[in-house]
């Protein structure tokens, strides 16, 4: 019938319907998958890698206007247009406090050694408790810059000049007088047989009163000194000029100039007499020694940024300098070089490791020091003196947190990081160079270009370098298995050993004839090795058999450290191309760059969590990288 036909095309057209809806939904959800793959391979291939880099400092990050010793010397104390003042301890070369809560651009210590005072950019005076490091007062002074600060030889008196020249009573902190004819900056030289007091421009007035005695104009000098015995001044100008005068040891007013030089090529900002009269420093964009009795330059002491302020230690045996980029340096006086900066390295840093808890990091330079860093909060935790050339190998022992180094004699220190002396010490019977440093995963034994030792009392395993059967040239790196059974070696000579660490028998040998074998590194998994040379490639190594598997690249030059990442994925490598590259291991080609580089790289090493690495440059610098992996610009770290 017409009405069972009707609902027969009914059922049809709507089973037809279902069919046609399954078909809609399968293809909707089909182009969504596609979309989701699609999104993800963009994602994946839109992960950006940088690598953020940050130079481990400790000290000034501004220009660091001036520098002070404590009477004793045991004290340095520094201050910096960026605001901080520190007190350093001078022995340790080690950051003891920071003075906090206002900017101040001179600093003068009473002669007993009991008072600090630091003079703002404001006009106030702060008096601190210098054995205590604690403020006692606040002095309210003329309105602007303290140009000068200075305490009469007897101690009572203490002069600020700023807007006003003002005079303080030590101890009460009761202001004697004022009178005005301030200076924006400059030297405060007080009279050892009167009441006189000399400004810049040497305008000298009576310290009763403030009543200006008299004025030499032809002294055009913004610095000035007399030396310990008040019979002579030395001066600085603005032209660079530094002059030389006899002075009545009673009376300041009239000079005799004896000597004038054109020493400096910049402004004259800082002039200072050694403590036994015989030298004097000037500076500007260079320090310069004279000899004050002949009042002849005799040592140039060069640094990259201009000169602030110079101070001789008390033994006459250092002269600090500070300069406008915040570094505050240490000079020998005698040997006429730089020993140290007390806000890094002052030498090429050798070598760098991490520790076992990815935060500290050790660095060994041609300062001959030590430097424990703290990488998160970038500072220095210590630094340890104690070898008598430059540091070739640093390490941390992983189960003490002890830190050894080596230095180029092949003498070995082991470190005990929490007294902050030498723990042992290890030398060699006769001299050959050493230029490694290697730590067993249990820290029971260490290795270097000499031979293998024990950690727990410096027991010679094994020895290399100096044996008659010892035929391979000098070993220039040392790297041990994951489970510290091997000890693999690379020389110059274009070898590379592998020995058994527990007796220091030879188990392998490979050599590369007409290569330069510098550094080396062992996978995680203990089954590759990877090696670079003077020759500039970067190769891989199976390690059982010991075989050459391929050249993951090469730089323009030297190769001086290469290091796995955690997971042995990567290869870091860098060399005196002043190149750090990044190597995928899986695919044999570079992967990344990392920083921009002035200077060559002599030293690399991971973090334990491979989100680190750490360099040592031939600029004095430790670097720390930092990986920030983002997707569309949002971060994936």
């Amino acid at each position: 019938s017409a009405a069972e036909l009707l609902a027969d095309l009914e059922r049809v057209s709507a089973r037809a319907s279902r069919r046609s809806a399954r078909r809609l939904a399968v293809t909707g959800a089909i182009a969504i998958l596609a979309a989701a793959a699609i999104a993800t391979l963009a994602a994946v291939f839109s992960v950006s890698e940088e690598w953020e880099e940050s130079v481990l400092r400790d000290g000034h990050t501004a220009a660091a206007r001036q520098a002070a010793f404590s009477p004793d010397g045991r004290v340095l104390v520094s201050c910096s247009e960026d605001g901080q003042v520190i007190v350093w301890d001078f022995a340790r070369r080690q950051r003891l406090a920071t003075l906090t809560g206002q900017r101040a651009h001179k600093i003068a210590f009473s002669p007993d050694g009991r008072w600090l005072v630091t003079g703002g950019v404001d006009g106030t005076l702060r008096v601190w408790d210098a054995q205590r490091l604690v403020e006692v007062r606040t002095l309210q002074g003329s309105r602007g810059e303290i140009g000068a600060l200075g305490f009469s030889h007897d101690g009572r008196a203490m002069l600020s000049s700023g807007a006003h020249n003002e005079i303080w009573a030590t101890g009460t902190w009761r202001r004697k007088g004022a009178w005005p004819g301030g200076v924006p900056h400059g030297a405060v030289l007080f009279s050892r047989e009167r009441p006189q007091v000399a400004l810049p421009g040497w305008q000298v007035f009576g310290l009763a009163d403030g009543r200006l005695l008299s004025t030499e104009p032809r002294i055009q000098a913004n610095w000035a000194a007399l030396s310990p015995d008040g019979s002579r001044l030395a001066t600085i100008g603005a032209r660079g000029e530094v002059a030389f005068y006899r002075v009545d040891r009673a009376d300041l007013r009239h000079p005799a100039l004896l000597a004038r030089s054109r020493g400096h090529q910049d402004h004259g900002r800082a002039i200072a007499f050694s403590p036994d009269g015989r030298l004097v420093a000037s500076g500007a964009e260079v320090t310069l020694l004279w000899d004050a009795a002949t009042h002849r330059k005799i040592a140039r002491l060069e640094h990259s940024s201009i000169v602030w302020s110079l101070a001789f230690h008390p033994s006459g045996r250092w002269l600090v300098s500070s300069h406008g980029d915040g570094a505050v340096l240490v000079w020998d006086v005698a040997e006429r070089e730089l020993v140290a900066n007390l806000g890094e390295h002052s030498g090429a840093v050798r070598s760098v490791a991490f520790a076992a808890d990815g935060r500290r990091v050790v660095s060994g330079g041609e300062d001959r020091t030590v430097v424990l860093w703290d990488g998160r909060a970038q500072r220095k935790l210590a630094v340890h003196a104690g070898h008598e050339t430059r540091v070739t190998g640093v390490a941390f022992l992983p189960a003490s947190g002890a830190v050894a180094s080596v230095d180029q004699d092949g003498v070995v220190i082991l470190w005990d990081v929490a007294r902050r002396r030498p723990r042992a010490t290890i030398r060699q019977p006769e001299w050959s160079a050493a230029y490694t440093l290697a730590i067993s995963p249990d820290g029971g034994l260490l290795a270097t270009s000499h031979g293998i030792y024990a950690t727990a009392d410096g027991r010679s395993i094994a020895r290399f370098q100096g044996t008659p059967v010892w035929r391979y040239g000098s070993a220039y790196g040392a790297a041990f298995s994951p489970d510290g059974r091997r000890l693999a070696c690379v020389t110059d000579a274009g070898w590379i050993l592998s020995f058994d660490a527990s007796g220091g028998r030879l188990l392998e040998q490979r050599r590369l004839p007409e290569t330069h074998l510098i550094a080396i590194d062992l996978s995680d998994d203990g089954e590759w090795l990877v090696t670079g040379e003077d020759e500039g490639a970067i190769r891989l190594w199976s390690v059982w058999p010991l075989r050459h598997v391929a050249v993951l690249g090469r730089h323009a030059a030297r190769v001086k450290s290469v290091a796995f990442s955690p997971g042995g994925e990567v290869v870091a490598s860098a060399g005196d191309d002043k190149t750090i590259a990044l190597w995928d291991v899986a695919r044999r080609r570079m992967r990344a760059t990392i920083g921009t580089h002035a200077s060559p790289i002599y030293s690399i090493a991971f973090s334990p969590d491979g989100r680190q690495l750490v360099s040592g440059e031939h600029d004095r610098t430790v670097r720390l990288y930092t990986r920030r992996r983002s997707v569309w610009g949002v971060a994936l770290d």
